[in-house]
């Protein structure tokens, strides 16, 4: 009875590994601001918006504060006006970070199962097959991404938004003047970018080990 069930929640952890690897990487993307303070002055969002360099920072960090912490607050801009449509966007971009980072926890501690039961039952080909699942995403994503990314983000937010809040207008919530869609599209390509080497790295750690234990 207990082996099995070690051997279930190997099979379970080990299944676990690349959804945690790769919803780690979305957000630890989403929460790195060096990122966009590089796109603030790459995509020279002071003219293109009319703000100051700090007053962009200032709401872009609060934005990214608000939606990653556990504390219960109030969404409130401190230097931009917004209406009840875009507060509500960013409530609901908040409940799906959440939701993602306590889903991302649930599989981290899975994935230490499946690891260490790969490693202690010298499975290695267990490392093969997440670095295969994982090159099949930036496969998968890069062409529409590439092809037309105006239209894989708007389907992105059907997906996980059930209105259209979404769909900022510029005079009621001036905030989407500094989130420019290239920036989105910047952090999409890192997020491809990361999850191809972690797929090198977990191919090339599958080879070490079978060389050194054939």
């Amino acid at each position: 009875m207990v082996n099995r069930l070690s051997n279930r929640m190997y099979r379970i952890g080990r299944r676990a590994i690349a959804p945690f690897i790769i919803l780690s990487i979305i957000l630890s993307v989403y929460s790195f601001k060096p990122l966009y303070y590089f796109e603030i002055h790459n995509l020279d969002i002071p003219k293109t918006s009319g703000l100051e360099v700090s007053t962009i920072k200032e709401n872009y960090n609060y934005i990214i504060d608000y939606t990653t912490s556990h504390k219960k607050t109030e969404f409130d801009l401190p230097s931009l006006r917004y209406s009840n449509e875009g507060k509500a966007h960013f409530i609901d971009v908040r409940r799906l970070i959440q939701f993602l980072m306590y889903l991302c926890l649930g599989l981290g501690l899975l994935s230490i199962v499946g690891v260490i039961g790969a490693l202690s039952l010298k499975e290695y080909n267990v490392f093969r097959y997440i670095g295969l699942w994982l090159i099949f995403i930036p496969i998968i994503l890069f062409l529409p991404f590439s092809l037309n990314f105006s239209g894989s983000f708007e389907i992105f937010h059907r997906i996980f938004f059930r209105n259209d809040y979404w769909i900022f207008d510029p005079v009621s919530d001036p905030v989407i003047n500094i989130l420019p869609e290239e920036f989105f599209m910047h952090g999409a390509y890192m997020i491809l970018g990361l999850i191809t080497l972690m797929s090198l790295f977990f191919i090339i750690l599958y080879m070490r080990f079978r060389r050194e234990f054939k």
